[in-house]
């Protein structure tokens, strides 16, 4: 039977046109094979990137280690972090007698002592320092001018560190009252309630959320706190090395309010 031309034209034609798009579609999964296979090594090195990213803004950005927008901006060079195992946690003898077993390095607890009150001291003073107008108007944007002190014709600032401290210590003579020779008059009553509102707001305000565990002791039949255990801190030499600095050698003038 004769083959028709027209019809034979056309099925050339349609196996031409396959032919082609075959061609096509093998080509393009080709062409597809190099960016599948470098696609895994593309998101390896965008994540890296973005690895480093995070990690610089966290590091470089307001926080613990380096400062938060409302600690003093000069301080924050003096901010170190150091591991701290807290001392004085109590325990108990076989017979249930209360001790503290590690007091720690130095004693600032107990009966009224010289070497007790230098401790002290130590910690304390200096606590007031001047600071420049720049560093007032920076600090205090809206309404440094209300904190001109006339009397020493300079801004007078402290570190809350130290002022809640001096609160601490101001407590601890209360206990010692007798020795320390204190009258409880009403305006001393009004201080040492503002001691203690000071310490309760900045324990709140730290949010220490290191875990504490218990320890069972025969004699109690019971678990008491052990609360040496080791704290993340900032380090509190650097940062009194920091404001002893800003005191004039020359001067021995102490700046308390």
């Amino acid at each position: 039977m004769p083959v028709d031309p027209l019809k034979q034209s056309q099925l050339r034609e349609e196996i031409e046109l396959d032919s082609r798009l075959d061609f096509a579609a093998v080509h393009r999964r080709r062409s597809l094979i190099p960016a599948s296979s470098s696609l895994p090594w593309v998101l390896v090195v965008a994540l890296s990137f973005l690895c480093i990213y995070l990690y610089r803004t966290a590091s470089d950005g307001p926080g613990f280690n380096n400062g938060w927008k409302t600690d003093f901006g000069p301080a924050k060079s003096a901010l170190r972090i150091k591991q701290v195992r807290f001392t004085g946690s109590p325990a108990f003898t076989e017979n249930g007698t209360f001790y503290v077993p590690n007091s720690g390095p130095v004693q600032y607890v107990g009966l009224p002592t010289p070497e007790i009150d230098e401790a002290w001291h130590h910690l304390t003073k200096d606590r007031y320092i001047k600071i420049t107008e720049e560093e007032a108007k920076n600090t205090w944007p809206e309404n440094y001018r209300d904190f001109w002190d006339s009397n020493y014709n300079a801004y007078i600032a402290g570190l809350d560190l130290f002022h809640t401290l001096h609160c601490v210590d101001m407590l601890r003579r209360v206990l010692h009252s007798d020795h320390y020779g204190l009258k409880h008059h009403e305006g001393d009553l009004i201080h040492n309630g503002h001691c203690i509102d000071q310490i309760r707001q900045y324990v709140m305000c730290s949010g220490d959320i290191t875990p504490l565990p218990t320890k069972y002791y025969k004699s109690l039949d019971s678990n008491y706190v052990d609360s040496d255990v080791p704290h993340t801190c900032r380090d509190f030499d650097s940062i009194r090395e920091w404001i002893s600095k800003r005191i004039p050698y020359d001067s021995d003038e102490e700046l308390v309010s």
